[in-house]
């Protein structure tokens, strides 16, 4: 039978979790201290870390995928769908964080928007017309925009300024888009008349 007191030695008490040395180490409690200082929520570190794992597993994945050590003939495909599916989750969540009713449809318009931006350039192509990575509100474009859109955000929260900049943002994403989008069918158009 086993002693009870060593089988209490792996659970932190009262917590219903194992004690892992390296969190009393004196650079965890040093980055721990710090990060408490800076207002960080242990919630956030928690979800961090998921963070991390999805990362580390999507490394663990590639590397155990034949052809992406090297040059791979999928390469396109692994090149525009991740790019597709973040622009759609970016700019939704955009969207909800603006907590506004008309931000939340234009993080979803904005959306669909960038989503067909690329399908015409794709399209473009697909009918040899290839190169189509202008702007106005190309992927470059965009991020920088949300990007601005989300300082701004956070400038307006620490000043308790009510929430307009993702708004304007993802408005300003949304009507670059369609010109891009405009444009790029125009450039098509022209192209294909040409032939």
């Amino acid at each position: 039978m086993r002693d009870t007191r060593t089988l209490e030695t792996h659970f932190a008490p009262g917590l219903g979790r194992r004690p892992i040395p390296a969190r009393s180490a004196p650079w965890a409690r040093r980055l721990a201290h710090a990060l408490a200082g800076l207002g960080v929520h242990p919630n956030a570190i928690s979800l961090a870390g998921l963070g991390f794992a999805l990362l580390g597993a999507s490394a663990l994945g590639a590397a155990g995928t034949p052809g992406m050590a090297g040059p791979s003939r999928a390469g396109e495909l692994f090149n525009e769908v991740p790019d597709r599916i973040a622009d759609a989750v970016l700019l939704i969540a955009a969207g909800w964080a603006s907590l506004a009713p008309v931000g939340r449809a234009l993080g979803w318009i904005a959306a669909l928007l960038a989503l067909f931006t690329a399908y015409v350039r794709t399209l473009g192509g697909a009918l040899g017309v290839p190169g189509l990575y202008g702007g106005p509100m190309a992927k470059p474009q965009r991020m920088a925009a949300l990007g601005l859109g989300c300082v701004l955000a956070a400038g307006e929260a620490l000043t308790m300024r009510p929430p307009r900049a993702l708004v304007a943002a993802l408005a300003v994403i949304s009507a670059g888009s369609v010109l891009t989008s405009a444009r790029r069918l125009a450039h098509i158009a022209r192209a294909l008349e040409r032939r």
